[in-house]
C-alpha cells in the first residue's frame, strides 16, 4: 500500500496497480492547474485510472478525449481515451457505465491524487 500511495519513482508508480498509472507530460498539462504541478523540476505527472471520474459540468478542470476502447467488466468499466498524445489515457469507472466508442468525454480528478516526476523519473514530493 505504501508503494501504491507513495511511489519512489515513475517505474514503481507504473508497475504497482492495474490498470497502470497514466503518465502525462507536463507540456500536455491542459487539465492540470499551476497549483497541481507548480514545481519547475516536474517533467511528467501521474494519475491512477481509479482516481479519475467523468466531469459533471464544463466548469470543472478536465481532460477531454475520444473513447477508443471500452471494457465492461461488471464491477468496473475501463475506458481508454485518445487525448492527442502518444498513449491512451485510462479511466476506471465503478460499475456499468454508458460510454461508447467514438464518444467525446470529459474527465476530472482530485488534485491530491496527482503525482509529479522529474526528468529522471524520481518522484517529487507534493
Amino acid at each position: 500500500l505504501e508503494l501504491y500511495q507513495n511511489p519512489a519513482n515513475k517505474f514503481v508508480a507504473g508497475f504497482i496497480g492495474s490498470p497502470k498509472m497514466n503518465f502525462v507530460p507536463k507540456e500536455a498539462d491542459r487539465f492540470f492547474t499551476s497549483n497541481d504541478i507548480s514545481d519547475a523540476n516536474i517533467s511528467c505527472v501521474g494519475i491512477r485510472p481509479e482516481h479519475v471520474a467523468l466531469a459533471s459540468n464544463n466548469n470543472e478542470r478536465h481532460l477531454e478525449g475520444v473513447v477508443e476502447v471500452v471494457e465492461q467488466l461488471g464491477s468496473d468499466t475501463i475506458v481508454y481515451l485518445n487525448y492527442g498524445h502518444n498513449e491512451l489515457f485510462v479511466v476506471r469507472l465503478a460499475g456499468i457505465q454508458s460510454v461508447n466508442v467514438g464518444e467525446k468525454i470529459k474527465c476530472t480528478f482530485a488534485p491530491e491524487h496527482v503525482h509529479g516526476f522529474d526528468r529522471n523519473g524520481v518522484t517529487i514530493p507534493a
